[in-house]
């Protein structure tokens, strides 16, 4: 009579491949989603970047905060900067100091003299590249 199931080693040998499977989709998807974090706030920013060089082209100078840019219509509002090292900030330091005396707040950084915004953080990018020098 035949006997009917699993060895051990069967069932052993399914769940190590199992695990295996589990580990790289896991790994993946993580990587798939600090892509997507970061590629929103590339996009954000360049946005934002295109924006005050626009009111500055209308209005004959850089706004004083990005505030003026909701005001006058330039964007609806100021987006959420989420970066997977920062709690999630609408929040922008507006400061004539470079971005690299900022330390690493988190948050979006605008020059009103030079109309340059950027993200002050020093953490790097999926890609290896420092968050503020994007």
């Amino acid at each position: 009579m035949k006997k009917l199931g699993f060895t051990l080693i069967e069932v052993l040998i399914i769940v190590l491949i199992l695990s295996i499977i589990t580990i790289v989709a896991m790994v993946t998807q993580r990587g798939i989603t600090d892509r997507a974090i970061f590629s929103t706030a590339k996009s954000n920013l360049a946005i934002l970047q295109r924006q005050i060089w626009l009111y500055r082209t209308a209005e004959g100078n850089y706004p004083e905060t990005l505030d003026k840019l909701v005001t006058k219509g330039y964007i609806n509002r100021v987006p959420l900067l989420n970066i997977k090292y920062h709690t999630p900030s609408d929040e922008v330091v507006v400061s004539t100091e470079p971005h690299s005396m900022l330390y690493d707040l988190g948050k979006w950084c605008y020059n009103p003299a030079t109309g340059i915004i950027s993200i002050a953080c020093t953490h790097k990018d999926h890609e290896g590249k420092q968050i503020c020098n994007w």
